[in-house]
Protein backbone atom coordinates (compact mmCIF):
# COMPACT_ATOMS: atom_id res chain seq x y z
CA UNK A 1 0.00 0.00 0.00
CA UNK A 2 1.43 3.37 -0.96
CA UNK A 3 1.03 6.50 1.09
CA UNK A 4 -0.73 9.38 -0.53
CA UNK A 5 0.72 12.81 0.05
CA UNK A 6 -1.60 15.31 1.62
CA UNK A 7 -1.98 18.43 -0.48
CA UNK A 8 -3.79 21.15 1.40
CA UNK A 9 -6.54 23.00 -0.39
CA UNK A 10 -5.98 26.72 -0.78
CA UNK A 11 -8.53 29.31 -1.82
CA UNK A 12 -8.44 30.01 -5.54
CA UNK A 13 -7.74 33.69 -4.89
CA UNK A 14 -4.61 32.87 -2.89
CA UNK A 15 -3.36 30.50 -5.58
CA UNK A 16 -3.99 33.07 -8.31
CA UNK A 17 -2.18 35.77 -6.34
CA UNK A 18 0.78 33.45 -5.67
CA UNK A 19 1.12 32.53 -9.32
CA UNK A 20 0.82 36.17 -10.41
CA UNK A 21 3.44 37.35 -7.89
CA UNK A 22 5.80 34.56 -8.89
CA UNK A 23 5.52 35.32 -12.61
CA UNK A 24 5.92 39.06 -12.07
CA UNK A 25 8.97 38.73 -9.82
CA UNK A 26 10.81 35.57 -10.94
CA UNK A 27 13.12 37.40 -13.40
CA UNK A 28 14.47 39.55 -10.55
CA UNK A 29 15.99 36.54 -8.72
CA UNK A 30 18.69 33.99 -9.47
CA UNK A 31 16.48 30.99 -8.65
CA UNK A 32 12.91 29.92 -7.99
CA UNK A 33 13.80 29.40 -4.32
CA UNK A 34 15.03 32.97 -3.97
CA UNK A 35 11.81 34.25 -5.52
CA UNK A 36 9.71 32.09 -3.16
CA UNK A 37 11.56 33.53 -0.15
CA UNK A 38 10.51 37.03 -1.16
CA UNK A 39 6.97 36.19 -2.27
CA UNK A 40 5.99 33.96 0.66
CA UNK A 41 5.75 36.72 3.30
CA UNK A 42 3.49 38.69 0.96
CA UNK A 43 1.17 35.66 0.90
CA UNK A 44 1.46 35.11 4.64
CA UNK A 45 3.13 31.72 4.43
CA UNK A 46 6.60 30.13 4.59
CA UNK A 47 8.52 29.64 1.31
CA UNK A 48 7.78 25.91 1.08
CA UNK A 49 4.05 26.67 1.24
CA UNK A 50 4.33 29.22 -1.55
CA UNK A 51 5.67 26.41 -3.72
CA UNK A 52 2.65 24.26 -2.79
CA UNK A 53 0.31 27.02 -3.86
CA UNK A 54 1.33 26.30 -7.40
CA UNK A 55 3.37 29.43 -7.73
CA UNK A 56 5.66 27.79 -10.25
Amino acid sequence: MTKQRFTPAYPAELRERGVRLFRENRADYASDSAAYKVIAPKLGCPPDRARLLGAA
